[in-house]
């Protein structure tokens, strides 16, 4: 999938290839929260705006649909982390086998695999968006202009 380029600007371009032309520009503009959103994907939404908005050109209202998914679904991630906090992350389950003898399996509650899920589509939007771990580890930081002028006054 193809980056915006002022995310491309921002990283840097190992392969030195030159900046496309054309690409549409969303206004840069700090999208309102989806009202479905709970109160900790609400948080962690603005927590987003604030990170991405403090960099000139990221933020655009291109990113409302995504931002209020990876809330979504960090939300859900933080739902199903406390049903296993409280409720644990196995339940004993009874069966009888062939022969009649009853017997009990541990088996995992559904709310861990649901806690992935959660967890892995976040992360994927958060990638999307430039804002996973291996999407900051490849970013290569560039001074900006009024750093540069603080440090010519010194």
């Amino acid at each position: 999938m193809p980056k915006p380029t002022a995310l491309e600007i921002y990283e840097g371009r190992p392969s030195h290839r030159p900046l496309p032309h054309g690409e549409p520009k969303p206004r840069e503009i700090i999208p309102i929260a989806p009202e479905h959103l709970d109160e900790v994907g609400g948080a962690f939404y603005e927590r987003l705006i604030q990170v991405m908005s403090s960099v000139p050109g990221w933020l655009t209202e291109a990113d409302f649909a995504t931002l209020g998914e990876a809330a979504y679904w960090y939300a859900e991630y933080r739902r199903y982390a406390e049903f296993i906090r409280t409720s644990g992350d196995t339940y004993v389950a009874a069966f009888t086998d062939s022969a009649g003898q009853e017997h009990q399996q541990f088996k995992p509650m559904p709310q861990v695999k649901m806690r992935k899920d959660a967890w892995v589509e976040c992360m994927k939007l958060l990638d999307r968006l430039g804002l996973s771990p291996a999407a900051r580890a490849r970013m290569v930081m560039t001074r900006r202009q009024d750093e540069d002028d603080d440090l010519d006054s010194h």
